[in-house]
């Protein structure tokens, strides 16, 4: 059966995209056909979602075809290292400025709203009906892994909520040191994301304050923990909308909370 994985927040600003967005690449890099779900409304103010992402970045946006009916439009997201940079005055392509530089494809698919929250089944129908014809043209086999990026809970509590209620739908909240209070909103999930934590080299006198307001926070939770500092690579591979499994030059340790997190939910690239 498809996997159905849901990053949350209780409101903006904790990175949620940026893991979604990377974790995503990452399955999608091993061969896994992922379909990125963009749920997030803050494109109307001011921010950037997860389709944001992959128009500035190394891809080409191909319309597929209308999704389920009245609810999603359906893109593949082929990666394409020769894509022109989209920053003013940088002439030339991803590949020219050496901002991307290896053999990984993350080339997925991207299923965006018509309008509002799509009702439970949509996501479902996506999967199965859709998905996997759409696959052809990236060169994607077996079954779907879905991720959904969804608005924070502070701005659509209600329409949020019926998309994460369904038994199916595995929710992973993700949280930074300021907001750590709100994992007691997600119940029982058995994986949260700390994100944005300062780097244990820079500011130790911070990372120690927050360290210790994250452990009273997480007493109560029984699941498993991953954190993600927050690393200038990160923000600036994102402004680019590079992942970072595809960055030239990129380190693995750079990437390590994202493959705790895949490796939590899927046990690694065995999907």
């Amino acid at each position: 059966m498809s996997r159905l994985v849901a990053f949350a927040a209780s409101k903006g600003g904790t990175g949620k995209t940026v893991v979604a967005f990377n974790v995503a690449t990452l399955l999608a890099s091993e061969g896994v056909p992922v379909v990125v779900f963009d749920l997030d409304s803050q494109r109307a103010r001011g921010g950037r979602t997860v389709y944001d992402l992959f128009d500035v970045g190394p891809f080409r946006l191909e319309t597929v075809r209308p999704g389920y009916p009245g609810y999603f439009d359906l893109y593949a997201a082929v990666y394409d290292p020769s894509v022109e940079v989209p920053v003013e005055g940088a002439r030339g392509s991803f590949e020219d400025h050496d901002l991307v530089g290896n053999d990984a494809d993350p080339s997925l698919l991207v299923a965006v709203p018509n309008e509002g929250i799509p009702v439970p089944d949509a996501f479902r129908h996506v999967l199965r009906k859709d998905a996997p014809r759409a696959f052809d043209r990236i060169g994607r086999r077996g079954e779907p892994v879905g991720i959904i990026d969804t608005p924070p809970l502070n701005l659509e509590s209600d329409d949020v909520l019926r998309v994460l209620s369904p038994g199916d739908v595995e929710v992973v909240p993700v949280v930074d040191p300021e907001s750590a209070g709100q994992l007691a909103r997600f119940g029982d999930s058995g994986l949260a994301v700390v994100n944005r934590i300062p780097p244990r080299r820079q500011a130790r006198e911070f990372r120690r304050f927050f360290d210790d307001i994250l452990s009273s926070h997480l007493e109560g939770f029984d699941g498993t923990v991953v954190k993600i500092p927050e690393l200038p690579v990160v923000r600036s591979a994102t402004m680019l909308g590079i992942p970072l499994c595809v960055r030239r030059g990129g380190r693995r340790r750079h990437m390590k909370g994202f493959l705790e997190i895949i490796e939590s939910l899927f046990g690694g690239s065995d999907v």
